[in-house]
């Protein structure tokens, strides 16, 4: 199995917290977030990795060399200019070598069964399959209406009601087709743009519902929550 992790972003909301390196690898304990997640994904035999570098890209590189290590194989797609997550996807087309791949947030983690949800996908036949986590409180996310048989009808946008709902976990299979429909070196946003586009154009786009832990670093506050619980992994 394959997986681009998108780990190009400035990280503005956490420059309170850290101001020295890419957001995907804050000190989580010592170590940096991004391994938790490479070391998550070699445990579920995904062991071809991506990692679409950006602001400050060459501190990824430098730790992690060519994930050796950590039992995978790693390789570097690094953008010269900010693309937006869907324009970083669109740059590392020529390292995927699977039809069907997974994509992941670089500073979100996600307990799951990427074999499952890999054969659900495929089982779907599915263009786009999205990890979904239930929250009592969907203010930061927004939330996703979900249709006949767990089909994605639309994602609503965030709002100030904390209202009970599923959310985008931040983990995604793509058909390697999908990548015909971005311009190269265009900016744009996967999570607010191209995801809607496929939806509002009758695309084959499924919610995978995961009952594990989950959680967004994005902020202080679940940063800090972030040193607590990952502690002894």
């Amino acid at each position: 199995m394959q997986a681009l992790v998108l780990a190009g972003g400035l990280g503005t909301r956490l420059r309170s917290v850290v101001r020295d390196r890419p957001k995907p690898m804050v000190s989580v304990n010592d170590r940096p977030f991004l391994e938790y997640i490479i070391k998550y994904l070699a445990k579920q035999d995904v062991k071809n990795i991506v990692l679409c570098t950006g602001y400050l890209g060459y501190r990824i590189r430098e730790h992690f060399k060519d994930g050796s290590p950590w039992g995978c194989r790693i390789q570097y797609s690094e953008e010269e200019e900010p693309l937006g997550t869907g324009g970083a996807l669109k740059l590392a087309e020529k390292y995927i070598s699977e039809d069907d791949f997974f994509v992941l947030n670089g500073d979100t983690f996600l307990e799951l069964d990427y074999g499952k949800m890999l054969g659900y996908h495929r089982g779907k036949k599915s263009q786009i399959t999205v990890a979904l986590v239930q929250t009592k409180d969907t203010r930061r996310y927004g939330s996703i209406v979900l249709g006949e048989g767990n089909r994605i009808g639309r994602f609503l946008e965030k709002n100030s009601n904390g209202i009970s709902g599923f959310i985008n976990a931040g983990v995604y299979i793509f058909q390697k087709g999908i990548l015909d429909h971005i311009q190269p070196h265009r900016k744009i946003s996967l999570e607010s743009e191209l995801l809607p586009y496929f939806i509002n154009n009758h695309s084959s786009v499924y919610g995978y519902k995961s009952k594990g832990y989950f959680i967004d670093i994005g902020i202080p506050e679940t940063y800090y929550k972030s040193q607590e619980d990952f502690k002894g992994r």
